[in-house]
């Protein structure tokens, strides 16, 4: 029997895992229509490492497996090269499940662990995430300081201290990238318009090729 390609297991992770907890994690679900665009956009050669540092339920690392597969890779071979990193271990339990289910004698590498105070030992080709977007006012002074001054250092900019924690995601993920490489990120709307992430922005402007901004509706 063939495994279904939805993620079934992102909507068992939603089910079990109240609401208010995911919200205090700054959780949100991806859409598998979302995940599928920005991992074919992503990810263009079948030899490409891809890497999701909030990975949750494995939705963006299931995708990813796909689109290696779709490019030439045998099921095993393609686990190789995708790589997790998730705070909370039964989210990273789940995007074990969700991709040993897709190669069963595979060995997914999923890091229980807080990317943020993870220095980049490894280069990717790819990396596409959907971030927390806890609010600054739900982290630790002295966690928010610390994590603070690790962005102001990649960034080579003071970054505001009242920032959401995907302006320090999505700078902390760009020095994961290989020189060439595509990165996809999703981020609240309100980046467009709120004063602590014209740091983030003037970041992106600095250090990439744009490509595209696309805006969903509410």
């Amino acid at each position: 029997l063939g495994v279904n390609r939805a993620d079934l297991i992102g909507t068992v992770y939603e089910d079990i895992i109240p609401g208010e907890e995911r919200r205090k994690l700054g959780e949100y679900y991806t859409p598998r229509d979302i995940a599928e665009f920005m991992t074919r956009w992503a990810i263009r050669q079948k030899e490409d490492s891809v890497l999701d540092p909030a990975c949750g339920s494995g939705t963006f690392l299931v995708e990813s497996f796909y689109r290696l597969t779709e490019l030439g890779h045998r099921a095993d071979d393609a686990i190789e090269n995708l790589h997790g990193i998730d705070i909370n271990p039964l989210a990273g339990l789940m995007s074990t499940v969700n991709l040993a289910a897709r190669a069963t004698s595979s060995r997914p590498e999923i890091r229980i662990a807080d990317f943020l105070l993870l220095p980049p030992k490894q280069k990717f080709q790819s990396i596409v995430c959907n971030p927390p977007y806890s609010r600054h006012h739900e982290l630790s002074k002295q966690y928010k300081e610390q994590i603070a001054r690790q962005i102001d250092s990649e960034s080579g900019r003071r970054v505001s201290r009242l920032s959401s924690i995907y302006v320090h995601f999505l700078i902390h993920a760009a020095s994961y990238l290989e020189e060439g490489g595509r990165m996809a990120f999703i981020t609240p709307s309100e980046i467009l318009d709120v004063d602590y992430a014209v740091q983030l922005k003037q970041f992106i402007l600095r250090c990439f090729t744009l490509r595209a901004v696309i805006i969903y509706p509410e």
